[in-house]
């Protein structure tokens, strides 16, 4: 049940980004900055599939940051 809370918490971060700054390239970089600290990685990359021409393009992509 917790873990289904902090999904919740996180999803409703991530919409509330959106309704605030409606950029494309900043809100897809907050998504991956979102997964790497709802998934405790180190690192993510966001892809979108261009069937066109059969590759993944990356469109975002985050890093944790640690001192």
């Amino acid at each position: 049940m917790a873990d289904l809370a902090k999904a919740n918490q996180a999803l409703a971060r991530v919409s509330e980004r959106l309704a605030a700054r409606p950029d494309l390239a900043a809100f897809l970089h907050y998504v991956a900055q979102e997964a790497i600290a709802q998934l405790g990685a180190e690192a993510a990359i966001l892809s979108v599939f261009e069937e066109s021409r059969h590759v993944l393009q990356a469109v975002a992509c985050g890093q944790e940051y640690r001192n």
